[in-house]
């Protein structure tokens, strides 16, 4: 499904309390969204009853037309390229988003449980009818109509607090989410990579997100239980499974067409087209997916400590296949992945810092596509995900993140604010399936061994500027500091030496409307997704995909 521009706000998660002060500034900050709501009278003085609408506006222009280097194949000398290019050429400069939202959420509690129940609705004439170009080359189509206008259910569920024995505990049921860590922006590098879908559409949308706003709901069961008062235990189990939103092909985003899109064109020794059935996807099933999470504060310590564990399917196609046997393209996702990690965060003045390290069993590397039907392709039986028959390279995996949270002090500079960063590092331990690659589902010979990137928002705060209005001016940088990730799939955006830059104001008001203006850039080497090697076969480029994408976003919201 098409995620266009402007994405609802975010839901609130099942997280340990920690970082509370630092995270719920940064949360005001990056968030915005008045408190206002709607208390529905009750006889019971022991119930309540609130019910939120956000409507919000929103509307973005991009700054270029589409490059030649991303778009034609006659500067590339490349004809894959048209597999690559229906959403930068759907869009010439000129406004490329102008959409309503409304967030619908409903909170009911009385004594020790209650519930809640949420809703996103959206309609973005953009999107409405036939934006695509059916060009020679054989550009697809852009999304169809039912996708600039929609409606999606986030949370649903149902939720107790209460004690087991004498200590305290709370469950929720439904359809809600997890995070487990410390990360702020890279939760796809860390624990939290393992607890639910994500919003693509959202990352590459929204300027200055959080790895909390991107993650999306699921099915699951959840718990706590405080075994000391140094010691909580946190458990949950998923019984359904969803993959994550990727922007639709020939969306503003979209950067290739043979995910969830239309025919794809090849050339020789290729059939010239095949087409994408997405009802042939190799997708992991509902069962299987859980984890917990141990907290430990150390009487008299500083420090906080985490320990996890979990067990998960892959929500992002590990590649796309190309089933020369029976005509089409489908996608097939890894499962069976394991997890186990730690953390420890503290303090020093105004910083709060975390450190997050993790290891991973059997996940998916980064691979070229995978191509069915016989040598010199993989073998003409269909693939799967599981571990011994995957269409793609796995291995062991480490990872890090380290994030900081500063809390801005009332200065002649600014009277509030806050700065948060965080820098996240991996590398592949072993690989144990596919190590060889020249575009036949092993792992992609353009990839390295160790990656990092780095991502922050700096925003400082003013309070009534003008009678009623607090403004801020946020800054936000992500960049790709070294290497090209083999253990995480387009990690940071897959890119090399590649980032973006996004500057901002957003204003407040008292009575409750909040306004926002950001210009987003993207810099580095242009390139598609994936270039030809030297066996004529397809690799991964890790060149910057959206680099005649910058755009100027403008939102208004209000909740009442």
């Amino acid at each position: 499904m098409t995620r266009p521009l402007q994405q609802p706000a975010p839901r609130r998660l099942n997280r340990s309390p920690l970082r509370p002060r630092a995270l719920a500034l940064a949360s005001a900050l990056c968030c915005a969204l008045s408190a206002q709501a709607i208390e529905l009278k009750s006889d019971d003085p022991d119930t309540r009853i609130r019910l939120d609408f956000t409507p919000k506006y929103s509307t973005a222009y991009r700054l270029q037309d589409p490059s030649a280097v991303l778009t034609s194949p006659a500067a590339r000398g490349d004809g894959g390229v048209v597999n690559e290019n229906a959403g930068d050429l759907n869009f010439k400069k000129g406004f490329v988003s102008s959409r309503f939202d409304l967030l619908t959420e409903f909170d009911y509690s009385r004594g020790n449980w209650g519930l809640r129940v949420s809703d996103a609705a959206w309609n973005d004439s953009r999107f409405l009818g036939n934006t695509g170009t059916n060009t020679a080359a054989g550009v697809n189509p852009a999304v169809s109509s039912s996708v600039g206008k929609n409606n999606q259910l986030l949370d649903a569920f149902v939720y107790l607090k209460g004690s087991l024995g004498e200590r305290p505990a709370t469950l929720r049921v439904g359809k809600h989410s997890v995070q487990y860590g410390e990360t702020l922006f890279f939760g796809q590098n860390g624990i939290a990579g393992a607890q639910g879908p994500i919003d693509i559409g959202k990352i590459l949308s929204v300027p200055n997100w959080q790895f909390k706003e991107v993650l999306l709901p699921v099915e699951q069961v959840s718990g706590t239980v405080s075994l000391s008062d140094q010691l909580t235990l946190g458990a949950y189990y998923q019984w359904k499974w969803r993959p994550s939103l990727i922007p639709g092909v020939g969306s503003y985003f979209s950067n290739q067409n043979y995910i969830g899109g239309g025919p794809v064109y090849f050339g020789a020794p290729l059939p010239p087209v095949l087409n994408t059935d997405n009802s042939k996807n190799q997708t992991p099933g509902n069962s299987g997916q859980f984890g917990a999470q141990l907290r430990w504060s150390p009487e008299g310590s500083a420090f906080e400590y985490g320990f996890y564990a979990a067990r998960y399917h892959d929500k992002t196609p590990a590649v796309p296949v190309f089933d020369l046997i029976n005509g089409n393209v489908h996608n097939t996702y890894a499962k069976g992945i394991e997890t186990l990690g730690a953390s420890v965060t503290s303090s020093i003045g105004q910083l709060n810092w975390a450190l997050e390290g993790s290891w991973r069993h059997n996940a998916p590397l980064a691979s070229d596509p995978a191509v069915l039907g016989g040598a010199p392709f993989m073998p003409s039986s269909q693939c799967s995900g599981d571990a011994g028959n995957p269409c793609y390279a796995t291995g062991n995996t480490a990872h890090l993140n380290l994030s900081g949270i500063y809390v801005l002090s009332k200065s002649a500079w600014w009277d509030g604010g806050a700065l948060l960063g965080e820098v996240a590092w991996n590398r592949t331990l072993s690989v144990l399936n596919n190590p060889s690659a020249r575009g036949f589902g092993g792992l992609d010979p353009n990839t390295t061994r160790d990656a990092a990137a780095l991502r922050m928002i700096f925003e400082p705060q003013y309070y009534q500027v003008r009678p009623g209005l607090d403004l801020s001016f946020p800054v936000g940088l992500g960049y790709n500091l070294a290497g090209r990730s083999s253990a995480v799939v387009n990690f940071a955006g897959g890119g090399s030496k590649v980032g973006d830059l996004s500057i901002g104001v957003k204003g407040k008001f008292q009575d409750g409307w909040n306004l926002s203006l950001n210009l987003m850039t993207y810099f580095g080497s242009a390139n598609t997704l994936t270039v030809p090697d030297p066996l004529g076969t397809r690799m991964l480029s890790f060149g910057q995909t959206l680099r005649d994408r910058s755009y100027l976003a403008f939102s208004a919201s209000r909740t009442f």
